[in-house]
């Protein structure tokens, strides 16, 4: 076996790490193992947390809680009527308090005493203009309704309810987006959900909710909303036997009642991502698990269950050396392989016999003389073949001999993984350990088998204790990840990419780092390939020093080959570039120069109105991706909301907040991240080509394709800057 050394130039001991399957003479390459547990006290923790968090103020609570059987409509009714001709001299009047909502209820005055309330759907075109209290135009012959389109008296006829409980987070910006909030008469907020569980298992790819259904609450994270304790005294081969025995389960063995706890509690949820009326059932297996990629509230159900139970990690050596819970497993991980090995090797034939009775009856006999030939086959091999057996046996010889192989093989696995775990069984340590410390610091005794604790003064935290008998409360994981990002990005890393920039800018580059580590997922920045494609593109667009603002100091020379412009127009050139070969320090262009050479460079570009315009300066390159021309401004500004919710932002006729304001500055880059699933394109590979096809989507005819390579396989291979986050 190889050997390693550690920083200290100690040698690793990796001996009893087996081999990896199928990889003779590497070493074995362990895998990440998580587990996220708390001391047998959390039941109480819980009570405790739950009675605080009753005292918060609603508006202090971020969640909303949804109940299994809540009803929900899928679709709003249809529009009844059309705004219609407002009263000459009068215009409409918006009535509605916000307008970040999907309708907006309008006031009409018909004559000089009588008026309508209707409601309108609030489009991108309307939420530029619509202000709570303000007037707008609009054409008489607009979708209008009567009512708004959203009734609670709707609900009590609606046949789908929700099917399995769920949280929401009001401060997600999915929920915050004008398209999924809706305010009616009563001012009861409605949110629009997608791909809820309905009570036959059916996935409803959105449906609307009432914040004021019976059912439906705005708790805390404190209030545990939907977790649930389970205790589990299934020993550890009872555990493994369990989950074996799903993988035989069928429309006649489906009955969940013949599990131990948590496999039940498994078992129940990894069911719902299949129709209630469906012949499937689930099994603990690979495949199942992976079935709840489309099913999210299935996933965070999971990962809401609190598990107590004795971990594997606890264990005592009995006087032969041996973990009794792990020997317990022999008979499934290797006892049939042991007794063929000892038939084929020694011919032992109650070995034999032993493993012939595991098989159904039909196969027993053919199997039986198979493994028979084999034996007498080898006892054909010469004696000492097992030196050289490439030179000793001949073909059909080599093939048996792999098959005796593979046996000792699986026994060896097995018998290393046992020692392996010997070295890994930490509990002991750590619970001796955590009762020394709280025993030195005068709170709490040595530990014992026990699970009490002695009281502790009202002003002081309890001791972290672990049971010395391995029983804890185990987390799923995931049901901490959900509140911090798989992995982060950093200043240090940005600043490895934009290698000039100045300490006046190194808070933009922290506002970089938050924004995208608390928003990874919904940005799709979430592999360090995608973040290695999309900090190669900015790097080119902002260059080392992050400008995020286009300037337009260019040489004489440089704008007569530039812009043709200014080749047609040289003594322009000559008043508005700086001299060819002036010191960098005098490279000094005024802004009127400035100004002058953008809107004659791009004022006729990319939706611009004219060289005759302010639009080439007014809607020059900014933010991260420099955002460029009126017609991308526009665009960014009718599908901000889109993705960030909140009020319209006219980026039109305020485009400096691109600049100015560090929010917009990362959102415009990653708005055209986005727009254009550039992420799609990212996930390809790593070669040219895929640079290239990102390239072009954000500036086709640029003459940069090498250089955003080039910066591509900086971060992405020689520095490998995400690679290991």
């Amino acid at each position: 076996m190889i050997k390693k050394k550690d920083k200290e130039g100690n040698y690793i001991d990796i001996e009893t790490l087996p081999l990896a399957q199928g990889m003779k003479g590497s070493e074995f390459q362990p895998n990440l193992h998580v587990e996220c547990f708390t001391c047998e006290d959390l039941p109480k923790y819980i009570s405790q947390t739950q009675e605080e968090a009753r005292k918060l103020a609603d508006e202090d609570k971020t969640l909303l809680a949804i109940s299994k059987g809540v009803k929900v409509l899928t679709l709003p009714s249809q529009a009844d009527t059309t705004v219609g001709t407002p009263l000459k001299g009068t215009k409409i009047k918006v009535l509605s308090k916000e307008t970040n909502i999907n309708w907006l209820q309008i006031e009409i005055k018909t004559s000089a005493t009588d008026k309508k309330t209707l409601w309108i759907e609030n489009t991108q075109e309307i939420a530029k203009k619509a202000k709570s209290n303000g007037e707008i135009e609009l054409a008489t012959n607009t979708a209008a309704w009567s009512k708004h389109p959203l009734q609670a008296s709707q609900l009590t006829s609606s046949n789908h309810n929700i099917g399995r409980a769920l949280l929401l987070d009001m401060r997600d910006n999915k929920v915050k987006t004008r398209n999924n909030r809706a305010v009616d008469e009563q001012d009861t907020l409605w949110i629009q959900i997608e791909k809820v569980l309905d009570d036959k298992n059916t996935t409803i790819s959105s449906s609307w909710l009432s914040t004021k259904s019976e059912g439906v609450k705005k708790v805390s994270c404190w209030d545990w909303f939907d977790f649930k304790q389970i205790k589990e005294n299934a020993s550890l081969k009872e555990i493994y036997l369990s989950a074996k025995k799903t993988l035989s389960r069928n429309k006649d063995n489906a009955s969940l009642e013949q599990y131990p706890p948590t496999i039940k509690e498994t078992l129940t949820l990894l069911d719902q991502q299949y129709s209630a009326n469906s012949p499937k059932y689930a099994m603990i297996t690979t495949d199942s698990f992976k079935g709840l990629i489309d099913k999210p509230v299935l996933a965070s159900a999971l990962s809401r269950i609190l598990i107590n139970y004795e971990s594997e990690w606890y264990g005592k050596v009995d006087s032969e050396g041996k973990l009794p819970k792990w020997e317990a497993l022999n008979s499934e991980m290797t006892e049939n392989a042991n007794n063929v090995l000892n038939y084929l090797t020694k011919g032992d034939e109650a070995k034999l016999d032993a493993y012939i009775n595991t098989l159904e009856t039909s196969k027993q006999q053919s199997v039986k003389k198979g493994i028979e030939a084999l034996r007498r086959k080898i006892e054909t091999f010469p004696k000492d073949y097992k030196s050289n057996p490439k030179q000793k046996l001949n073909q059909e010889q080599i093939k048996i001999y792999a098959q005796v192989q593979k046996l000792e093989q699986q026994v060896m696995v097995w018998d290393k993984t046992k020692e392996k775990i010997k070295k890994m069984l930490w509990w002991d340590d750590v619970a001796k350990g955590l009762a020394k410390l709280n025993q030195t610091n005068g709170t709490q005794p040595e530990n014992t088998n026990t699970t009490n604790t002695k009281a502790t003064p009202t002003d002081s935290a309890s001791p972290a204790t672990l049971s010395a008998d391995g029983k804890a409360w185990f987390i799923h994981p995931i049901a901490l990840f959900n509140f911090i990002p798989k992995f982060c990005i950093t200043v240090d890393m940005l600043k490895q990419i934009f290698t000039y920039v100045s300490n006046n800018r190194l808070d933009l580059l922290q506002f970089i780092v938050n924004d995208i580590n608390v928003h990874m997922n919904e940005y799709r920045l979430n592999t360090p390939l995608r973040l290695s494609h999309f900090f190669a593109q900015i790097r080119q667009e902002v260059g080392s020093s992050l400008k995020t603002e286009e300037n337009f100091t260019y040489s004489v020379s440089g704008l007569k080959t530039t812009y043709k412009y200014f080749k047609n127009n040289p003594e322009d050139a000559i008043k508005h570039g700086y001299p060819d070969g002036s010191p960098k320090n005098l490279r000094i262009v005024s802004k009127e120069s400035q100004k002058f050479v953008a809107n004659k460079a791009m004022g006729d570009r990319l939706g611009n109105l004219g060289a005759n315009t302010d639009d080439g300066w007014n809607f020059r390159g900014r933010g991260l991706k420099q955002l460029t021309g009126r017609n991308n401004y526009v665009d960014f500004a009718n599908g901000y909301q889109e993705i960030w919710g909140g009020e319209y932002i006219d980026f039109v006729n305020n485009p400096d907040l691109l600049h100015t304001n560090y929010k917009y500055i990362v959102h415009s880059g990653v708005y055209f991240w986005l727009k254009y699933k550039l992420y799609n394109i990212a996930d390809q590979g790593s070669d040219e080509s895929t640079v290239n096809l990102i390239t072009e989507k954000i500036n086709q005819y640029t003459k940069s394709y090498k250089d955003r390579y080039n910066h591509f396989k900086e971060i992405y291979d020689v520095k490998k800057i995400f690679q290991n986050i």
